[in-house]
Formats: C-alpha cells, sequence, structure tokens
C-alpha cells in the first residue's frame, strides 16, 4: 500500500527535478506556476488515497500559485497604470509580447503598439504596421498596416521602408 509518507517523497522529488530543470532553461514564471500545479495534484492525491487533505501541499500550492502572480503579472499592471509616454508604452508592449502565447496578452500588445504609435514612436509604428500586415497577435489589416509602416518609412525606419518594398515587389 502506498503511504501518505512515499507520496510526499514522490511529490517533493517530482518538484525538485523539475525545478531544476526549469532554473537550468531560464524558466522562472513557469516553474512556480509547474510547482503550483505539482502540489495542487498532491492535494487531489492525498484527497483520493487517504481521504484527507495534506495541509503542506495546501500551504505550498497557494503561496506559489501567489507567487506566480505577484512576480510574473503585477509589475506589469502596476506598470500599465504609471505609463504617460510613447516609448513608455513601446516598452510595455514589448514587455506583453515577451510573455509567449501562454501568458502573453495580445490585445495588451496591440492596443501599447497602438498609443505609442500614435504619440509619434517609429519603431512603435513599424512594429504595428508589422503586426498588422503579417497577422501577429490575431489581428490581420493589411491596409491599416500599410498605413503604419508607411509613417515609419516616412520617418526614416530602415525595416519599415525594407518592408514596404517587399510589400511592392510582391
Amino acid at each position: 500500500m502506498i503511504t501518505n509518507r512515499a507520496v510526499r517523497w514522490v511529490i517533493h522529488g517530482i518538484a525538485m527535478a523539475v525545478g531544476v530543470a526549469a532554473i537550468l532553461h531560464s524558466l522562472i514564471a513557469p516553474l512556480i506556476l509547474l510547482l503550483a500545479v505539482v502540489y495542487l495534484v498532491a492535494i487531489l492525491l492525498f484527497l483520493v488515497l487517504e481521504g484527507k487533505i495534506d495541509r503542506l501541499s495546501v500551504v505550498l500550492s497557494i503561496t506559489l500559485f501567489s507567487i506566480f502572480v505577484v512576480v510574473f503579472f503585477l509589475p506589469l499592471w502596476i506598470e500599465e497604470l504609471k505609463i504617460q509616454t510613447p516609448e513608455g508604452h513601446l516598452e510595455l508592449a514589448e514587455k506583453f509580447a515577451s510573455r509567449g502565447q501562454l501568458f502573453g496578452n495580445s490585445a495588451k500588445v496591440l492596443n501599447h503598439y497602438r498609443l505609442a504609435a500614435e504619440g509619434g514612436n517609429i519603431e512603435a509604428q513599424t512594429r504595428l504596421g508589422e503586426a498588422l500586415c503579417f497577422g501577429h497577435y490575431g489581428n490581420t489589416d493589411l491596409c491599416e498596416g500599410m498605413k503604419w509602416l508607411s509613417k515609419a518609412a516616412a520617418n526614416g525606419n530602415r525595416r519599415a521602408q525594407m518592408l514596404i518594398a517587399s510589400f511592392e515587389s510582391d
């Protein structure tokens, strides 16, 4: 029969292995989330096998979920409330974009690129135009994308000029 102690050792062993692998690959936020899920599974295992809830797993799971939100999302939410410049919007768009498909927010990326582009940031104009032309972040609007690329190109952005030239040659 599987004992409470054996299950606990297996759960901690899995958590440690996942932790080491994630740290070696610089995946801190996914690590924290994954560990929280591992301990959530431990809660369910103890409930099924023992008919009771393991308090340590509950505390660890809640703590890890909280750390995940505080470390991974809270700084962006605070920064979003404080930004006032086009450069700030561009920087925040990049931070949201760097979260990837799992934790990213495509609507916020496009919104902050748009706010920065409307504020005159040439790099944001290029990135917004490129995103709209190629359908990055879920929206494709070739006319709108070309409008932003044209503005950036007129302001001297070399990448925007090259993208426009590649569209014209097709």
